[in-house]
């Protein structure tokens, strides 16, 4: 009876310890760096810590891959700034944030980072940010800018660079009056990065790409400003934006001087996420790669649930007027069924025994998923 009384005592410790860190500590649990591979006017935010498809995610392309060629003497390359989504327990501070990038040649010796203020953007309210973008809980905070214009100087020499980044907050852990401690999200200690290629002499100036839903599938638009010994786009398509697979071919201008536009029709588009890129192919088979943009040809949603693990309410967003709502055990059973008003509601789940639950919520044969751990 002694030893269950000591190892009682142990446990209520252990659980005090750790009630107390948290309460104590800061930290991010989402970013995303803003860039433009155009000079500024098609910026969009690339995501590092949460990924393209995380409900939390804050852009809808992942922070990976190659970013796109460039010619040498472009200006073309731009970080318009990053966002970042914090928490903060109830005895601690966070004041600010700041991204970090350097570029430097694949597989060469690095360099000096450059850092990007991140300023203050809103706070959570009932379960939302301020600004109306993304479900939080309480004490957390997003810092966004999207105004930094800072040009990466491409470089001279024709080749393979990396795009390198790094974020830290400010802040205090143990108190919340000053900024005094500092935190880094860098992906488990590696960085974030990303690569991009230079070249002499584009085929092709790429002015835009972009793509859009329609009933008879994905539309995909874009136009040049100008091609030289040009041959033919390949239009490339992938579910994860990462592994891209050709699914159609478009016959360029070969030689113009003039703005020229162009389109292509996806008719098999995946339910989801669905990335494409242009493969810029010039007559001496030299290619380069546009930017890739993404079109969610499922059209709900992403399906959000918070806290997670909880103990009594779940905040749930993504949702349509009209879907079913399932709370669904690991053995399949359906242990609750709801309907929802809106685009988000609060779910009581106060009754069920601790353990991993299925939320399922849609309609029409059309639903999503989403898992939580009730305490």
């Amino acid at each position: 009876m002694l030893m269950k009384n000591k190892i009682y005592i142990l446990l209520l410790a252990l659980t005090s310890a750790v009630t107390v860190s948290a309460q104590n500590e800061f930290g991010v649990w989402a970013s995303a760096i803003n860039l433009s591979t155009n000079g500024g006017s098609n910026a969009q935010f690339y995501n590092t810590t949460a990924l393209a498809g995380d409900p939390n995610a804050i852009g809808s392309v992942n922070f990976s891959g190659n970013l796109g060629t460039f010619e040498i003497g472009s200006s073309l390359l731009v970080i318009k700034g990053a966002e970042l989504k914090t928490w903060k327990g109830t005895n601690a501070n966070v004041c600010g944030g700041k991204l970090n990038y350097r570029v430097f040649p694949k597989g060469a010796a690095s360099g000096p980072f450059t850092q990007v203020n991140i300023g203050f953007k809103s706070d959570c309210s009932g379960g939302v940010f301020g600004d109306g973008l993304g479900a939080c809980g309480d004490r957390d905070q997003k810092w966004s800018t999207t105004n930094a214009n800072n040009i990466i100087s491409i470089p001279a020499t024709p080749g393979t660079y990396v795009l390198e980044i790094y974020y830290e907050i400010s802040g205090q852990a143990g108190g919340t009056t000053l900024c005094n401690d500092t935190r880094y999200e860098s992906g488990g200690g590696s960085n974030f990065s990303a690569e991009f290629t230079v070249t002499s002499v584009l085929p092709v100036r790429l002015l835009d790409f972009s793509g859009r839903k329609q009933t008879q599938g994905v539309s995909l638009s874009w136009n040049t400003a100008s091609e030289e010994n040009f041959r033919h786009f390949i239009v490339e398509h992938s579910q994860d934006g990462i592994h891209f697979n050709a699914v159609g071919t478009v016959l360029g201008k070969g030689n113009a001087a003039a703005k020229s536009d162009y389109q292509f029709w996806h008719r098999q588009p995946v339910q989801g996420a669905n990335y494409y890129r242009l493969r810029q192919v010039d007559r001496d088979g030299s290619f380069a790669y546009s930017k890739v943009v993404n079109v969610d040809w499922s059209g709900k949603p992403l399906l959000s649930v918070y806290p997670n693990p909880t103990k009594d309410l779940l905040y749930v967003s993504g949702l349509q007027k009209g879907d079913q709502i399932q709370i669904i055990d690991f053995s399949g059973k359906v242990l609750q069924t709801l309907s929802s008003a809106g685009e988000s509601m609060n779910v009581n789940v106060r009754a069920l025994p601790s353990g991993t639950y299925i939320l399922r919520a849609g309609q029409k044969a059309q639903f999503s998923k989403s898992t939580f751990v009730k305490e």
